[in-house]
Protein backbone atom coordinates (compact mmCIF):
# COMPACT_ATOMS: atom_id res chain seq x y z
CA UNK A 1 0.00 0.00 0.00
CA UNK A 2 2.88 2.38 0.76
CA UNK A 3 4.50 1.67 -2.60
CA UNK A 4 1.19 2.02 -4.41
CA UNK A 5 0.50 5.43 -2.85
CA UNK A 6 4.00 6.94 -2.81
CA UNK A 7 5.21 5.65 -6.17
CA UNK A 8 1.95 5.36 -8.11
CA UNK A 9 2.60 1.71 -8.90
CA UNK A 10 -0.71 1.26 -10.71
CA UNK A 11 0.84 2.59 -13.91
CA UNK A 12 4.33 1.24 -13.40
CA UNK A 13 6.36 -1.57 -15.00
CA UNK A 14 8.42 -3.24 -12.28
CA UNK A 15 11.05 -5.95 -11.94
CA UNK A 16 11.73 -8.36 -9.11
CA UNK A 17 15.30 -9.68 -9.14
CA UNK A 18 15.84 -13.11 -7.63
CA UNK A 19 12.08 -13.56 -7.41
CA UNK A 20 12.29 -17.06 -5.94
CA UNK A 21 8.89 -18.71 -5.58
CA UNK A 22 6.98 -15.48 -6.23
CA UNK A 23 5.65 -14.37 -2.85
CA UNK A 24 6.41 -10.71 -3.46
CA UNK A 25 5.59 -10.76 -7.17
CA UNK A 26 2.14 -12.18 -6.47
CA UNK A 27 1.32 -9.34 -4.08
CA UNK A 28 2.91 -6.66 -6.27
CA UNK A 29 1.05 -7.85 -9.37
CA UNK A 30 -2.18 -6.49 -7.88
CA UNK A 31 -0.73 -2.99 -7.70
CA UNK A 32 1.30 -2.57 -10.90
CA UNK A 33 0.79 -2.56 -14.65
CA UNK A 34 3.34 -5.30 -15.41
CA UNK A 35 5.99 -7.20 -13.47
CA UNK A 36 9.08 -8.95 -14.81
CA UNK A 37 9.86 -11.96 -12.64
CA UNK A 38 13.64 -12.52 -12.96
CA UNK A 39 14.99 -15.73 -11.44
CA UNK A 40 18.02 -17.84 -12.51
CA UNK A 41 16.72 -21.10 -10.98
CA UNK A 42 14.21 -22.81 -13.28
CA UNK A 43 12.77 -24.90 -10.44
CA UNK A 44 11.97 -21.71 -8.53
CA UNK A 45 10.32 -20.23 -11.63
CA UNK A 46 8.15 -23.31 -12.06
CA UNK A 47 7.02 -23.06 -8.44
CA UNK A 48 6.42 -19.35 -8.94
CA UNK A 49 4.27 -20.00 -12.00
CA UNK A 50 2.10 -22.33 -9.95
CA UNK A 51 1.93 -19.95 -6.98
CA UNK A 52 1.12 -16.96 -9.23
CA UNK A 53 -1.10 -18.83 -11.69
CA UNK A 54 -3.97 -16.36 -11.25
CA UNK A 55 -1.78 -13.33 -12.03
CA UNK A 56 -2.01 -12.32 -15.69
CA UNK A 57 0.52 -9.47 -15.69
CA UNK A 58 3.67 -11.39 -14.71
CA UNK A 59 6.37 -12.16 -17.29
CA UNK A 60 8.85 -14.86 -16.26
CA UNK A 61 12.53 -14.46 -17.17
CA UNK A 62 14.99 -17.27 -16.46
CA UNK A 63 18.10 -15.10 -16.13
CA UNK A 64 20.37 -13.61 -13.48
CA UNK A 65 19.89 -10.24 -11.81
CA UNK A 66 23.15 -9.04 -13.32
CA UNK A 67 22.07 -9.88 -16.88
CA UNK A 68 18.27 -9.71 -17.15
CA UNK A 69 18.00 -9.38 -20.93
CA UNK A 70 15.58 -6.46 -20.53
CA UNK A 71 15.78 -3.42 -22.82
CA UNK A 72 17.35 -0.13 -21.84
CA UNK A 73 15.10 2.37 -20.03
CA UNK A 74 12.27 -0.15 -19.91
CA UNK A 75 11.20 -0.34 -16.24
CA UNK A 76 10.07 2.09 -13.54
CA UNK A 77 10.99 0.26 -10.33
CA UNK A 78 13.44 -2.56 -9.63
CA UNK A 79 13.02 -4.67 -6.48
CA UNK A 80 15.45 -6.98 -4.73
CA UNK A 81 13.38 -8.79 -2.10
CA UNK A 82 15.38 -10.95 0.32
CA UNK A 83 18.00 -11.31 -2.40
CA UNK A 84 20.34 -8.29 -2.53
CA UNK A 85 23.15 -10.05 -0.63
CA UNK A 86 23.49 -12.71 -3.34
CA UNK A 87 24.29 -10.38 -6.23
CA UNK A 88 27.55 -9.12 -7.71
CA UNK A 89 27.10 -5.50 -6.70
CA UNK A 90 29.14 -3.88 -9.48
CA UNK A 91 27.49 -5.89 -12.26
CA UNK A 92 24.08 -5.35 -10.67
CA UNK A 93 24.59 -1.59 -10.58
CA UNK A 94 25.45 -1.60 -14.28
CA UNK A 95 22.38 -3.65 -15.16
CA UNK A 96 20.00 -1.52 -13.11
CA UNK A 97 21.45 1.66 -14.62
CA UNK A 98 20.74 0.20 -18.04
CA UNK A 99 17.16 -1.05 -17.62
CA UNK A 100 15.83 1.63 -15.25
CA UNK A 101 14.06 4.66 -16.67
CA UNK A 102 15.19 8.17 -15.79
CA UNK A 103 13.94 9.03 -12.28
CA UNK A 104 13.20 5.33 -11.67
CA UNK A 105 13.68 3.59 -8.32
CA UNK A 106 15.65 0.65 -6.97
CA UNK A 107 14.27 -0.86 -3.74
CA UNK A 108 15.84 -3.38 -1.39
CA UNK A 109 13.22 -5.17 0.70
CA UNK A 110 13.76 -7.34 3.77
CA UNK A 111 11.28 -9.21 5.93
CA UNK A 112 13.61 -9.67 8.84
CA UNK A 113 13.54 -10.61 12.48
CA UNK A 114 15.03 -8.57 15.30
CA UNK A 115 17.65 -11.03 16.46
CA UNK A 116 18.45 -9.12 19.65
CA UNK A 117 14.81 -9.11 20.73
CA UNK A 118 15.13 -12.17 23.00
CA UNK A 119 17.40 -15.13 23.73
CA UNK A 120 15.45 -17.39 21.39
CA UNK A 121 15.92 -15.00 18.45
CA UNK A 122 19.62 -14.60 19.20
CA UNK A 123 20.13 -18.35 19.41
CA UNK A 124 18.25 -19.05 16.20
CA UNK A 125 20.03 -16.32 14.22
CA UNK A 126 23.43 -17.54 15.40
CA UNK A 127 22.50 -21.10 14.49
CA UNK A 128 21.50 -20.38 10.89
CA UNK A 129 24.38 -17.91 10.45
CA UNK A 130 26.88 -20.61 11.45
CA UNK A 131 25.27 -23.03 9.01
CA UNK A 132 25.44 -20.43 6.26
CA UNK A 133 29.18 -20.09 6.85
CA UNK A 134 29.67 -23.85 7.07
CA UNK A 135 27.85 -24.59 3.81
CA UNK A 136 28.75 -21.56 1.68
CA UNK A 137 31.92 -20.23 3.23
CA UNK A 138 30.24 -16.83 3.50
CA UNK A 139 29.09 -14.77 6.44
CA UNK A 140 25.50 -13.62 6.79
CA UNK A 141 25.73 -10.18 5.18
CA UNK A 142 22.29 -8.78 4.49
CA UNK A 143 22.35 -6.60 7.59
CA UNK A 144 25.56 -4.96 6.42
CA UNK A 145 24.62 -1.32 5.90
CA UNK A 146 27.90 -0.69 4.08
CA UNK A 147 26.63 -2.78 1.16
CA UNK A 148 23.76 -0.37 0.72
CA UNK A 149 25.79 2.79 1.28
CA UNK A 150 28.35 1.69 -1.28
CA UNK A 151 25.68 0.79 -3.80
CA UNK A 152 23.67 4.01 -3.88
CA UNK A 153 25.03 7.28 -5.19
CA UNK A 154 26.68 9.28 -2.39
CA UNK A 155 25.48 6.57 -0.01
CA UNK A 156 22.04 8.16 0.11
CA UNK A 157 18.81 6.19 0.33
CA UNK A 158 15.51 6.27 2.21
CA UNK A 159 14.55 3.63 4.74
CA UNK A 160 10.98 2.59 5.59
CA UNK A 161 10.47 0.26 8.57
CA UNK A 162 7.30 -1.64 9.48
CA UNK A 163 7.25 -3.54 12.76
CA UNK A 164 5.17 -6.70 13.10
CA UNK A 165 5.29 -9.79 15.26
CA UNK A 166 4.62 -13.45 14.61
CA UNK A 167 4.48 -16.55 16.78
CA UNK A 168 6.02 -19.76 15.45
CA UNK A 169 5.13 -23.33 16.26
CA UNK A 170 7.96 -25.86 16.05
CA UNK A 171 6.87 -27.14 12.62
CA UNK A 172 6.67 -23.57 11.30
CA UNK A 173 10.21 -22.98 12.57
CA UNK A 174 11.41 -26.14 10.83
CA UNK A 175 9.66 -25.04 7.64
CA UNK A 176 11.33 -21.63 7.86
CA UNK A 177 14.74 -23.23 8.37
CA UNK A 178 14.32 -25.59 5.42
CA UNK A 179 13.23 -22.76 3.13
CA UNK A 180 16.52 -20.86 3.58
CA UNK A 181 18.44 -20.71 0.31
CA UNK A 182 21.53 -22.33 1.83
CA UNK A 183 19.70 -25.01 3.85
CA UNK A 184 20.90 -28.57 3.15
CA UNK A 185 18.63 -30.54 0.82
CA UNK A 186 17.03 -33.76 2.00
CA UNK A 187 19.63 -35.88 0.20
CA UNK A 188 22.53 -33.91 1.73
CA UNK A 189 24.84 -35.51 4.27
CA UNK A 190 24.21 -32.47 6.48
CA UNK A 191 20.41 -32.51 6.36
CA UNK A 192 19.72 -34.65 9.43
CA UNK A 193 22.30 -32.76 11.47
CA UNK A 194 20.87 -29.40 10.36
CA UNK A 195 17.36 -30.25 11.59
CA UNK A 196 17.92 -32.65 14.48
CA UNK A 197 20.76 -30.88 16.24
CA UNK A 198 18.70 -27.73 16.63
CA UNK A 199 15.63 -29.56 17.89
CA UNK A 200 17.59 -31.77 20.27
CA UNK A 201 20.12 -29.34 21.68
CA UNK A 202 18.37 -25.98 21.85
CA UNK A 203 16.94 -25.23 25.28
CA UNK A 204 15.46 -22.07 23.77
CA UNK A 205 13.28 -24.12 21.41
CA UNK A 206 11.89 -26.18 24.26
CA UNK A 207 11.34 -23.04 26.33
CA UNK A 208 9.55 -21.45 23.39
CA UNK A 209 7.26 -24.48 23.08
CA UNK A 210 6.58 -24.33 26.79
CA UNK A 211 5.60 -20.66 26.67
CA UNK A 212 3.63 -20.67 23.42
CA UNK A 213 1.65 -23.90 23.49
CA UNK A 214 -0.89 -25.49 25.79
CA UNK A 215 0.86 -28.86 25.72
CA UNK A 216 1.88 -30.72 28.85
CA UNK A 217 5.54 -31.72 29.03
CA UNK A 218 4.67 -35.23 27.83
CA UNK A 219 2.60 -33.86 24.94
CA UNK A 220 5.41 -31.51 23.97
CA UNK A 221 7.88 -34.37 23.76
CA UNK A 222 5.43 -36.32 21.61
CA UNK A 223 4.99 -33.31 19.33
CA UNK A 224 8.75 -32.98 18.84
CA UNK A 225 9.04 -36.70 18.04
CA UNK A 226 6.13 -36.43 15.62
CA UNK A 227 7.83 -33.55 13.79
CA UNK A 228 11.05 -35.55 13.52
CA UNK A 229 9.15 -38.49 12.05
CA UNK A 230 7.27 -36.24 9.64
CA UNK A 231 10.54 -34.81 8.38
CA UNK A 232 11.56 -38.27 7.23
CA UNK A 233 8.42 -38.57 5.09
CA UNK A 234 7.67 -35.07 3.86
CA UNK A 235 9.38 -33.00 1.21
CA UNK A 236 10.66 -29.48 1.72
CA UNK A 237 7.72 -28.16 -0.28
CA UNK A 238 5.17 -30.00 1.88
CA UNK A 239 6.67 -28.71 5.12
CA UNK A 240 6.78 -25.16 3.81
CA UNK A 241 3.20 -25.35 2.50
CA UNK A 242 1.96 -26.66 5.86
CA UNK A 243 3.80 -23.86 7.68
CA UNK A 244 2.35 -21.31 5.29
CA UNK A 245 -1.15 -22.71 5.72
CA UNK A 246 -0.86 -22.64 9.49
CA UNK A 247 0.33 -19.02 9.35
CA UNK A 248 -2.55 -17.95 7.13
CA UNK A 249 -5.10 -19.63 9.41
CA UNK A 250 -3.58 -18.30 12.64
Amino acid sequence: ELLSKEFDMNNKVIVELGAGTGKFSKIASSYCKKIYYVEPNIDMINKGKEYCKDCNNIIYINKSAELTGLFENSVDIVFAVQSFHWFDKQKLKQEISKILKTNGYFAIVWNDWVDDNNEFSKDYFNYISNWNTKLTGKTYQHKNADDRKNFFKNGEYKTYTFIHSKKYSIDMLVGLSKSLSYAPKENSEYYKEFIDSYLQNSNEVMQYLKENTKYTEEERQKEVEKIKQDLKKKSVEEVIEEAKSETENA
